[in-house]
């Protein structure tokens, strides 16, 4: 069967939107990771490419 253009745009758009989750969800866990080894926070968001907001946020969640 022929899928069509449209579709397998939408299907390749499905699969990078789930690639850029996973990525995010392996940062957030890599930020977790190093606050609770006491990096500081400026070397988190250095490290993980998350922003400063973003850190704080997980580490306020995990305290």
């Amino acid at each position: 069967a022929v899928i069509s253009t449209a579709r397998m745009e939408g299907i390749e758009e499905g699969i990078d939107l789930g690639i850029e989750k996973g990525i995010e969800k392996v940062k957030r866990k890599v930020a977790l990771r190093l606050i609770t080894m006491n990096f500081p926070i400026e070397k988190i968001v250095e490290a993980t490419d998350l922003d400063l907001e973003t850190i704080k946020k997980i580490e306020s969640e995990h305290k």
